[in-house]
């Protein structure tokens, strides 16, 4: 058997891609985050983001409810050569032989959660769905990590590496890696004990350097033709949507939203060229013509994590689902009644499940956020807040 599927590896890495770098370009510019920083590494998964400011040494957590116009609402002192969130949880490496854990599920307060040493020289880390990868430079190898219990992180395998491991990106068991050449190599990681080799697309005259993905999309940066371009995972590696860029080096992408950075972080909105790909929706639900956010994360009983898919069903009520989108777990609505003598916004919410949920309402306009949680192992108690979201009008 294993004989056979080496041989069907074989065929598909021999087949190897050539494409040419075409398709449509478009991105609407939302904002730029304004801060005094140097910004030197980002990570942003849904409404809460992280940067390296350079130049006070220290890690800012930003509110990204707003992609157009992040809010910084704590800072980590420490100086990160690479930053990713996942599930919550940022991950930070700083050169050094340590990759650090801080939890950012609360930005106004991250707290430290663990730190993993044993490497030689980290610089580059992402995650995805309980697996890491992580450079280590000092070691030339790709390692990929356990990390679905943050507190007890364990080696699954290592990938030595000739040449230049530029940057990677990692979509659920998926690697995909560029290395300053026209070719971008895809790895699987399904086999938790190797990393495997499985595929590779090149596009003559490129040169891709950054690379980041989220669901079934990549953003990768060619220095040559100075292009961002968002790519489909789902078949065969092909681009969909091209823009120009000028000088940034690092990205990041989340949802329908990708950040480009050199010294400031701009967000764009790529819904409209993404091919369907990404939902602002499936992160949270925009209601009240955009005014409010409502977004939902879970923690189940043995302790995963995951941030909720969002369905829209009105201006004013959706509804969230975890594992299964056939399966509604949680069901929400906002209603307006800043009228005498409520004065009030009520939201409303009812679920179907027992373990963990945490809610959060964002009001765009003021920046003041609600939170709800149903604790773990406790049936969902409705909600019935007819008092609490005093934004009027």
């Amino acid at each position: 058997m294993k004989r056979i599927f080496a041989m069907l590896v074989l065929l598909y890495v021999s087949a190897v891609g050539t494409q040419r770098l075409e398709a449509q370009a478009c991105q609407v510019s939302l904002g730029t985050f304004a801060s005094s920083a140097s910004i030197r590494a980002i990570a942003v998964e849904g409404s809460v983001g992280a940067v390296f400011d350079i130049r006070n040494t220290e890690v800012q957590i930003l509110d990204t409810t707003n992609p157009g116009r992040p809010v910084s609402r704590s800072k980590i002192p420490f100086g990160a050569l690479d930053l990713a969130i996942d599930r919550q949880v940022l991950y930070a490496v700083d050169g050094g032989g340590t990759l650090w854990l801080y939890n950012v599920a609360d930005p106004f307060n991250p707290a430290f959660i663990a730190s993993v040493p044993g490497f030689e020289a980290l610089d580059r880390v992402d995650v995805s769905g309980g697996i890491a990868i992580v450079r280590d430079s000092g070691a030339e190898s790709l390692i990929s990590l356990d990390v679905s219990n943050p507190a007890a992180i364990r080696q699954l395998a290592k990938l030595r590496y000739v040449g230049n491991a530029v940057d990677f990106a990692l979509l659920g068991s998926t690697m995909y890696l560029t290395s300053d050449t026209d070719e971008i190599r895809t790895y699987s990681l399904a086999q938790l004990d190797r990393i495997l080799l499985v595929g590779s697309v090149r596009f003559p005259g490129s040169t891709f350097t950054r690379i980041d993905g989220d669901g079934q999309q990549l953003l990768v940066l060619d220095s040559t033709k100075r292009l961002a371009t968002i790519f489909d995972t789902t078949g065969v590696l092909s681009p969909v949507a091209t823009n120009p860029y000028t000088l940034p080096f690092l990205v990041a992408l989340s949802g329908c939203t990708q950040y480009l950075s050199s010294s400031t972080m701009t967000a764009y909105d790529i819904g409209a060229c993404a091919n369907g790909l990404c939902s602002v929706a499936d992160r949270g639900l925009s209601l009240f013509n955009g005014r409010f956010s409502v977004r939902a994360d879970w923690v189940d009983s043995s302790g995963g994590k995951g941030i909720a898919h969002a369905v829209r069903l009105t201006d004013k009520s959706g509804y969230f689902w975890f594992f299964d989108r056939t399966n509604a777990e949680v069901q929400v609505k906002l209603l307006d009644a800043c009228t005498d003598p409520f004065n009030r916004f009520w939201f409303f919410g009812a679920g179907l499940t027992n373990i963990e949920v945490n809610l959060q309402v964002s009001d765009l306009k003021t920046g003041r956020v609600f939170r709800y949680t149903n604790p773990q192992g406790k049936p969902f108690a409705p909600i019935q807040d007819t008092s609490g979201i005093d934004v009027c009008p």
